[in-house]
């Protein structure tokens, strides 16, 4: 019996777009038993910016990205029809006059304005391929091939998911040795920082300036202690700024020219974890099933964090409410999310503000890593509460879709034992750190 085809699109405009599709679509391609195609059209489906996006350097790269050691299907003429197809949608949604063009044409082959109407919007609002967004027509497009689309299953499979691999890795290795780029070490950590640049740089994406942007020697201190573990930190953060380490343990790919995609593959799938804050380059250790010790920059609690792997270790950035004028707890927090997140998306800004974690906060995060799963299961057990608080509040007000879509759900990521002690309830630590925030 042959497998039934399953049409992927990447989003090519946008880095943590293609990982993302990636991660979602092919754990569920494996489990079910479909045939994978990939649509690769640098086609940027927003209302803004140039049609064919082509900003993304490496655009190819991810093509030696395989799941399972199956390469991947990139050509046919059923590919071709659905980028033809998709392309026309785009113009259409965009322009008016294509839209005149393409309506006059089904008016043409169906007479009836009223059933040419009809046909022309099913047309329009069609999607025949995955794109990895949560959006009522990937869940349709899903449903087609009978996944069953809950949290519980979506999960599951997420969380039993294979790493990637690298298409002819060892050529690969080999390649980059001839180039004279850092050996592999495999007791390695990757770094990486979200970077305000990016926003700069691309402001139709439109992306969240009130997020917070930390800084290198925000983690100094931190990743020395990693060196002295005898580790290899490979940073992949797009940051100019210095920091005082030994260049023999700890490798700026951005100072060093080390910027080929494929060599970020490598060093990601060949490290132990990651050091992370979120954006795009986080993507990478979701790839290839790697934990991360998450300091989150954007108080993503709706995604979970967009958590990796049950090994995850995360702290959440300091949350001051504007008119207590002090820092709240957790509880706190999952306990009003109505007031901070009033349209069920964004945060409030307006009455509240997210702060950044201290260099002792990220420290305690890197240096008390726990790895050990009995242990982390226990500790998720007893934080599971407080995670059910924000997951009520998730199914109640998000739409189905939103819910049903998610990987990140109902299953939570550990939070490190001593933030989660000190900031669980409003306590005395939270006190002297308002006392000092306020001076």
């Amino acid at each position: 019996m042959s497998k039934k085809n399953f049409y992927i699109f990447p989003r090519l405009y946008n880095y943590g777009g293609i990982m993302n599709t990636l991660i979602k679509a092919f754990p569920l391609i494996h489990h079910y038993k479909l045939k994978p195609k990939i649509i690769h059209i640098p086609l940027n489906i927003k209302n803004r910016g140039k049609i064919f996006d082509t900003r993304m350097q490496n655009l190819h790269s991810y093509k030696k990205l395989i799941y399972n050691n199956n390469e991947n299907n990139f050509s046919g003429f059923d590919i071709f029809i659905r980028k033809a197809n998709f392309f026309i949608k785009v113009m259409c949604k965009r322009y008016f006059f294509w839209g005149l063009i393409i309506k006059f044409l089904f008016l043409i082959f169906n007479f009836f304005p009223k059933k040419a109407k009809k046909k022309y919007q099913r047309y329009i609002n069609s999607q025949d391929f995955f794109s990895g967004e949560i959006d009522i027509k990937n869940l349709e497009y899903l449903q087609k091939f009978k996944i069953e689309t809950s949290q519980e299953n979506l999960q599951e499979i997420y969380l039993n998911r294979y790493s990637f691999n690298i298409l002819n890795e060892k050529k690969e290795i080999e390649h980059y040795k001839n180039l004279n780029y850092p050996n592999l070490h495999k007791k390695s950590v990757c770094f990486h920082l979200r970077e305000q640049q990016y926003n700069k740089d691309f402001p139709l994406l439109k992306k969240n300036d009130s997020v917070i942007f930390y800084e290198k020697k925000d983690f100094e201190e931190s990743l020395q202690e990693i060196i002295n573990n005898n580790y290899t930190i490979y940073d992949l953060t797009k940051l100019d700024e210095k920091i005082d380490l030994n260049e023999k343990f700890y490798i700026d790919l951005k100072k060093g020219n080390y910027n080929q995609e494929e060599y970020k593959y490598l060093i990601s799938k060949n490290c132990e974890f990651f050091i992370s804050t979120g954006g795009g380059i986080s993507e990478l250790p979701r790839l290839f099933k790697k934990p991360i010790l998450r300091i989150d920059h954007e108080y993503n609690i709706f995604d979970n964090f967009s958590f990796s792997t049950l090994q995850d270790n995360i702290i959440f950035c300091n949350v001051y409410d504007k008119e207590l004028k002090r820092f709240i707890s957790i509880k706190e927090q999952f306990n009003n999310l109505n007031k901070l997140f009033p349209d069920f998306k964004n945060l409030n800004y307006d009455k509240f503000q997210l702060v950044k974690n201290s260099k002792s906060e990220i420290k305690n995060l890197i240096c008390n890593r726990l790895f050990d799963e009995k242990k982390l299961k226990v500790c998720r057990d007893i934080q599971r509460e407080i995670f059910d608080i924000k997951n009520f509040f998730f199914k109640k007000n998000f739409f189905e879709f939103e819910h049903k879509l998610s990987q990140f759900n109902p299953k939570n990521p550990y939070i490190n034992w001593d933030f989660y002690k000190k900031t669980i309830d409003y306590s005395d630590y939270l006190e002297e750190k308002t006392i000092n925030y306020n001076k």
